[in-house]
């Protein structure tokens, strides 16, 4: 099967401009190995989320959100549909989530004051299931709050017209960031060829 590998994994825009790293025929399954939105930054409740230490967050948009690709798929022509059949999502050990003072819908609570004075960092443990995998196991957050893995594709998309759009920020009928959590094994999803 081919696959892009994780260092391979490296864009941070879809860019109608930019080689293919892949050939596919149509049906042909393929693998891509991506990282993190952090690009494997946060490992450890240390890795705090201020911009000035984060790799890539000098630049404007920030670095963040990696993708892999383009792929290219031998016979799409513009104005066809692409058909996305996602097979499986392999995950990591862990997950993170990363606060930055006065951010989110929680930064400026007072019932939770410590998310607007520092930055935070909670590193998730997973941990595997019957099966030993982690396909069936569970996210610890701590000793009393556990919940399933269930693992979805956040940025998907082809590359716009003309337009260059960031792997962070930029989603429209392209695909994009969308973060919506059907985008997960087992579903399909449809895109325009342009």
């Amino acid at each position: 099967m081919q696959r892009i590998t994780r260092d391979q994994a490296r864009k941070f825009a879809f860019d109608w401009r930019d080689e293919p790293l892949l050939r596919v025929q149509p049906g042909e399954s393929f693998e891509i190995e991506t990282w993190d939105a952090s690009s494997g930054f946060f490992k450890t409740p240390n890795d705090k989320a201020i911009p000035a230490n984060r790799p890539g967050f000098g630049s404007h948009p920030p670095l963040a959100n990696p993708i892999g690709g383009p792929v290219y798929i031998e016979g799409a022509e513009r104005g066809d549909v692409l058909l996305i059949d996602i097979e499986d999502i392999e995950v990591g050990d862990y997950s993170w989530v990363a606060i930055g003072p006065k951010r989110g819908p929680l930064g400026e609570s007072t019932r939770w004051p410590e998310l607007s004075d520092e930055y935070t960092t909670k590193i998730i443990q997973h941990t595997p299931g019957p099966s030993g995998t982690m396909r069936d196991g569970t996210m610890q957050f701590n000793d009393k709050i556990t919940w399933p893995i269930t693992p979805f594709i956040g940025t998907i998309g082809v590359a716009p017209d003309r337009e260059v759009a960031t792997s962070i920020d930029g989603q429209g009928m392209w695909g994009g960031n969308l973060d919506i959590r059907d985008v997960a094994v087992g579903n399909r999803i449809h895109l325009p060829v342009f």
